[in-house]
């Protein structure tokens, strides 16, 4: 279906198109369908139970579960780079500022804020290719750290003993 990036969470695995189109598999939907309301898209993150769409013209659109406001992100302007957590949605603007929306009951968008550091557009492309690599790994049923196999029961490399999700 010409994939050019996956995230996924869960059961749920979304795929972006080189055309910017966003299709969606799950355990409900193997299948997969497109989210036909979707266009432009140039990035993907899924958190849990929330999906960040970046478009091209830097602008991200949300959609999921929104309890803690972590979708609040229809005024978002001249976004970069995406990153859905748990309940929390977090951009990085062009000139390396972030923006953050939903809970930080424990800190998880202000510790974000100190493990990013100076921003620059190659390290999202380093960032995105990394993410791309890792997933590619995991589908393969590989560890992204040394290479092992792992174990889909306990999803734990049998090399390294390092847990992948």
């Amino acid at each position: 279906k010409n994939i050019s990036a996956i995230s996924s969470r869960g059961n749920l695995t979304v795929g972006l198109t080189r055309e910017g189109k966003v299709i969606i598999s799950s355990k409900d939907h193997p299948e997969g369908f497109f989210l036909s309301s979707i266009k432009n898209a140039v990035a993907i993150s899924v958190g849990v139970g929330h999906l960040l769409v970046l478009h091209a013209d830097g602008t991200v659109s949300a959609t999921g579960a929104d309890e803690f406001d972590q979708c609040k992100v229809s005024t978002w302007k001249d976004i970069v780079a995406v990153s859905a957590g748990d309940r929390y949605s977090i951009g990085v603007k062009s000139d390396g500022t972030l923006i953050s929306t939903g809970t930080n009951e424990s800190g998880e968008r202000d510790l974000y804020k100190k493990i990013v550091g100076p921003y620059s557009p190659q390290l999202a492309r380093q960032l995105r290719e990394a993410d791309a690599q890792s997933a590619a790994w995991k589908a393969a049923g590989l560890c992204p750290s040394c290479g092992g196999k792992i174990s889909w029961i306990s999803k734990r490399c049998k090399t390294c003993k390092r847990y992948v999700t």
